[in-house]
């Protein structure tokens, strides 16, 4: 089981909440499985047999009406990653961290009241799933689609006059089955996790008349760091950083990304000009002058990687030893990222299986 490895492997935890005697129950008939367990916090109030069974594997009982309020600094949750990158890993969230991201994010989204409601799908693509079962319906008639498209393209017109709505003709007319598809109410849809493709996003903006609003984060960030503002119309941004959240800029030069606007205006020494030189000698006729400045990257990158791994205590086993440099970034498209944008480990292992076995070949480990 999937919980009985988490517990017992990665997070060691020494006390669980159950809210029924049948959980608590299967809890404590795997104790050999869970040594570290110690607390049971009981909402339902505990049977006999529970207390029996508590008893006999030296676990404690504590009812939920006597925990003590806990303090801004207290640990809220231990949220694990989904585990792309080897074992999961449990980023340690903090009351004051859940509570501060929460109300940055209402700074955002304030327009929202106590009687509307949320629905989350997960994964996001089946909501759009409903969208695309009413277009399969539309398009089998020519009239229909026509209609459809007419008031697609009326809608559009609005969204980039920066017109939201759902109450136009249009909507009465067209949309309404969709809308209503939502609940009839949806004021807002917030996505994250991977990118909406402009159509996509258009579209939905357009048949739902609701803000639709993307963001970005990770789990160590509580879910969230930055969040588009509602009027916020672009397609392919997250927008600013939630004023709970920091974000550092850094170059990144494989992608053309510098914080200086003096760079250089193209080679000042080119091969072509060195070997104009040389060709001028009497005993040469034709001449090619091969320059590779990519070992001498190569061994300033492990140098780099070698004194940060130091300095974070790695040991010896754990630096790395060989490098292999790519020229292509990790993408969707070409096979090395999941749709929500994580490492395909076994496909990149698969790709450069030769370039790492060729590194590690060549380096003394």
């Amino acid at each position: 089981m999937l919980f009985i490895f988490v517990f017992s492997l990665l997070a060691e935890i020494s006390l669980v909440i159950c809210d029924k005697n049948s959980k608590m129950m299967n809890l404590l008939r795997r104790k050999s499985s869970m040594k570290c367990l110690r607390t049971v916090v009981c909402i339902e109030s505990p049977n006999s047999e529970v207390v029996s069974m508590a008893e006999a594997n030296n676990v404690k009982l504590i009812a939920f009406q006597e925990l003590v309020p806990c303090k801004s600094t207290d640990v809220c949750i231990i949220c694990y990653t989904s585990g792309t990158t080897g074992i999961p890993k449990g980023a340690i969230l903090t009351h004051y961290g859940m509570v501060s991201t929460a109300m940055a994010g209402l700074q955002h989204i304030n327009f929202l009241g106590c009687d509307d409601v949320m629905i989350s799908y997960l994964p996001l693509a089946h909501s759009y799933e409903r969208f695309v079962e009413i277009l399969e319906k539309v398009n089998a008639s020519s009239i229909k689609k026509l209609i459809f498209n007419m008031a697609l393209t009326a809608k559009s017109n609005e969204l980039k006059r920066g017109i939201v709505r759902n109450d136009s003709f249009w909507d009465k007319l067209v949309f309404r089955d969709i809308q209503q598809s939502l609940g009839g109410r949806t004021k807002l849809i917030a996505t994250g996790s991977a990118p909406l493709s402009s159509n996509v996003l258009s579209f939905l903006r357009c048949v739902v008349g609701c803000v639709i609003v993307e963001g970005y984060g990770q789990t160590e960030t509580h879910g969230v760091c930055s969040l588009q503002h509602i009027g916020d119309r672009e397609i392919g941004e997250v927008g600013p950083p939630l004023p709970c959240c920091y974000i550092k800029l850094v170059d990144i030069p494989e992608m053309n990304y510098f914080s200086s606007e003096n760079n250089g205006e193209g080679e000042y020494i080119a091969p072509e000009k060195i070997e104009n030189i040389y060709i001028q000698s009497t005993f040469i006729s034709q001449i090619f002058v091969h320059g590779d400045s990519l070992q001498r990257l190569r061994k300033d990158i492990l140098d780099d990687l070698t004194k940060l791994g130091k300095d974070a205590g790695l040991a010896s086993f754990e630096q790395v030893k060989a490098l292999h440099i790519h020229p292509e970034l990790m993408t969707v498209e070409n096979g090395l990222l999941t749709p929500t944008m994580k490492v395909k480990r076994k496909d990149k292992r698969h790709q450069f299986f030769e370039d790492i076995s060729f590194s590690c070949w060549n380096t003394n480990i």
